[in-house]
């Protein structure tokens, strides 16, 4: 017999420092079940605080939830849903970046992405591609376009060899044709970028011609660019026609007639002077970036497509009004805050 048990009446007892396998279990799913219930309570709460309008307290009570379940697959959806309630950006960044290492590997990607998308819009290319190069390593179609975003931003930096490197290397090996056209377009650009349009002309029209049917109509608006840039008129022409009559009114038939400004990938506008024919309105001035970057958000997540521009010590912050109806919907937009 132990020294730790004894007798009463017959019966073995377990004195307060003795153990049991079967005592040790049950204390364990007892300890289980109460951790459980703890987290669904946290949870309860922050989603009647939510319901009730109090954002900041559902907030308090989510992380409350992710400190105690940020290693679960579900936590990535709950911290994107929290990072949303968020009315400042660099406030939703913050967050995600707190908790996305905690996460799981194979449950982070998206909450990579969505940190991405923030950043982007908040006109840091730079962060937003490198955590779109982590996302884009879960591989597959989505993993695909993540990286193909990065590549885009890091366009946009100047970063044109290695972008042209790897644009390359997408265009042959992409699972989809959507991808492989996109990425094609963007190794052309850099090539005319990097050396000559001429060049990049002859490269692209092989593509197209080895492609056959051409699903991403940024073939076509690279290949108007170039041709632009290298003087043939001809191959102009032809891009042009062909946005119009196999993408009429998306955002690249918008972009070459000239109506909206040009952007590198969604959420990340080249700041360049509005050119003629683009319609707009300005939505606000400021002068500190940040805040710019927050009402830009606030826009591009009511269905917007907004950009900041900066004038001397000024971020002017505009959307796009090719229909002429902006300000009506900028009137709801406003009501709505």
């Amino acid at each position: 017999m132990s020294k730790r048990q004894l007798r009463v009446r017959g019966k073995r007892i377990l004195t307060p420092g003795a153990t049991s396998p079967q005592y040790f279990m049950v204390f364990c799913l007892l300890c289980l079940s109460l951790s459980q219930l703890a987290s669904e309570d946290l949870w309860e709460q922050a989603t009647r605080l939510e319901r009730s309008g109090d954002l900041a307290g559902a907030r308090v009570m989510y992380m409350a939830w992710l400190d105690e379940q940020s290693g679960s697959v579900e936590a990535s959806d709950a911290l994107i849903h929290t990072a949303s309630l968020h009315e400042n950006a660099a406030d939703a960044v913050d967050l995600l970046k707190k908790y996305v290492r905690r996460l799981p590997p194979h449950a982070s990607y998206p909450v990579w992405a969505k940190l991405a998308s923030l950043e982007s819009a908040m006109g840091l290319p730079s962060d937003a591609a490198a955590h779109y190069m982590i996302a884009s390593t879960m591989g597959g179609s989505t993993g695909e376009l993540w990286h193909l975003r990065a590549l885009s931003l890091l366009f946009s930096t100047g970063e044109l060899p290695a972008v042209r490197r790897e644009a390359g290397r997408l265009s042959l090996s992409a699972s989809t044709q959507f991808v492989r056209d996109e990425a094609a377009a963007l190794f052309a650009i850099t090539l005319a970028a990097l050396e000559s349009p001429y060049a990049a002309l002859h490269e692209i029209d092989g593509y197209i011609a080895k492609a056959g049917a051409i699903e991403s109509p940024l073939i076509w608006l690279a290949l108007a660019k170039i041709s632009g840039a290298a003087g043939n008129r001809q191959q102009n022409q032809r891009a042009h026609r062909s946005i119009e009559i196999e993408f009429p009114g998306s955002s690249v038939h918008l972009i070459a007639a000239s109506r909206i400004s040009e952007w590198v990938s969604p959420g990340n506008f080249i700041d360049l002077p509005l050119y003629s024919g683009v319609k707009w309105v300005q939505v606000g001035a400021f002068s500190i970036r940040e805040n710019a970057a927050n009402l830009r958000y606030k826009l591009e997540s009511a269905g917007f497509i907004a950009w900041i521009e900066q004038e001397g010590d000024l971020w002017r912050v505009f959307v796009n009004d090719a229909d002429g109806k902006a300000k009506e919907r900028l009137i709801d937009f406003q009501a709505s805050l």
